[in-house]
């Protein structure tokens, strides 16, 4: 954990320099570099989920290879999948503990 975030403080202390953007596509080293901006004009879907699945789905199309969606959501999840993506869905710990004494 320590050299990730050591890794991550040095790549955030290079100056802007080092990663010229010329053009429409920057050269990708590291891909949290990248920011992808939606076109102008562009409406939210009215249910967020779908909007996260159609932006992924956009950098997908920009980036030529497949995109890994991560979410807790297991609707999200599922909708992800019947729209094409590759999704992990992760799992936590809500839920699994005793259940609390009755008042």
């Amino acid at each position: 954990m320590g050299n990730d975030l050591q890794r991550c403080r040095n790549r955030q202390a290079r100056p802007t320099q080092e990663r010229p953007f010329l053009g429409a596509t920057p050269p990708v080293r590291h891909p949290q570099d990248v920011l992808h901006f939606d076109p102008p004009g562009h409406v939210r879907l009215p249910i967020n989920d779908d909007e996260i699945i159609d932006r992924a789905l956009a950098v997908q199309t920009l980036a030529a290879r497949e995109v890994l969606l991560l979410t807790y959501d297991t609707g999200q999840s599922t909708r992800a999948r019947t729209a094409g993506l590759k999704v992990n869905k992760l799992r936590d710990d809500a839920g699994s503990g005793p259940e609390p004494a009755k008042a």
